[in-house]
């Protein structure tokens, strides 16, 4: 079973910092944006998901496995993509 969403290049930019990056903080600072701003686009990319893709615990964080899933599936995704200029695409998680 897949599932289908549509999410923001803005939402998976902030999800591929945080992972990168190990914060919401650090992912906030290189993309120029407010730390609020950078959670609000991972909660509406939880939500169009309709699924967690981090454990919070105080300042530290991991990945589910949905969020490590989404890693696999926007590593081999980002090899098709790269001439793309759209700013919305369709995610489908396995």
């Amino acid at each position: 079973m897949s599932l289908s969403c549509t999410c923001t290049l803005g939402q998976l930019r902030a999800f591929e910092r945080i992972v990168r990056l190990g914060s919401f903080h650090a992912a906030a600072l290189e993309l120029k944006l407010s730390q609020p701003s950078v959670s609000q686009r991972i909660r509406e990319l939880e939500a169009a998901l309709q699924t967690p893709l981090f454990v919070r615990r105080g300042p530290r964080i991991s990945l589910t496995a949905e969020g490590h899933a989404l890693v696999r599936v926007r590593g081999s995704d980002a090899r098709h993509r790269r001439q793309s200029s759209s700013s919305a695409f369709a995610l489908a998680i396995p």
